[in-house]
């Protein structure tokens, strides 16, 4: 919804203008025109959305953007390490991209996140990364890493910071914080360009492959 936003903005702003330049040079505003600035806008609007999810990550236009929007989206395995656990566990982080936005799910056995807020940024060490804001929901079974501490999904915020490093395929890793005073550090390697909905979808998915 930000990018229509945006691009509604553009078209309408670009009218203003188009028209105070007509008037200001004392030219008749021909309503015959108006229709074909029409015409052209919409085209502009559909060739701006298709760009923004589609065309940017043909390899040609993509190496423009190589450096500040690197291509992460798909699932991604790894590990990530808790404060209040000794051991590491398993879970899938989930990137939906177009050039103008950024989401990231995570999905482990006792629950999964949602992006409420993310943008791209840069590391202490200039690599691109993804700052964010999640909210945790919990899953339906009980078995997963966090299930003896007595209560599932327990987190119900949290921010996090995921640096790629590296060049084409990268390794994604960075800290998170959460509500519930928690602090870790995540890793994933070995992107599939697929969306998974879920973590048995993800596990199926990965079936065979190692994660870590």
């Amino acid at each position: 919804m930000q990018e229509r936003t945006l691009i509604r903005a553009i078209v309408f702003l670009t009218t203003v203008a188009w028209v105070g330049v007509v008037v200001a040079r004392g030219s008749k505003l021909d309503i015959s025109l108006l229709s074909s600035f029409g015409v052209v806008a919409t085209i502009v609007v559909a060739l701006m959305a298709l760009f923004d999810r589609f065309l940017w990550r043909l390899p040609v236009i993509h190496r423009a953007f190589s450096r500040t929007h690197p291509l992460v989206r798909g699932t991604w395995p790894g590990q990530a390490i808790s404060s209040r656990r000794d051991k590491p566990y398993d879970g899938y982080l989930v990137i939906d991209q177009t050039l103008s936005r950024v989401s990231v799910r995570l999905l482990t056995e006792t629950g999964w996140s949602e992006t409420l807020a993310s943008r791209w940024g840069r590391s202490d060490d200039g690599n691109p990364a993804i700052f964010y804001i999640w909210r945790r929901y919990p899953g339906l079974a009980g078995s997963g890493p966090d299930a003896d501490e007595g209560k599932l999904g327990f987190i119900p915020y949290g921010a996090g910071v995921l640096e790629i490093c590296g060049d084409s395929p990268y390794v994604l890793k960075g800290p998170y914080w959460t509500s519930e005073q928690q602090m870790g550090q995540m890793q994933f390697e070995g992107r599939d360009p697929g969306l998974c909905k879920s973590f048995a979808d993800a596990e199926v998915l990965f079936a065979g492959r190692s994660i870590g």
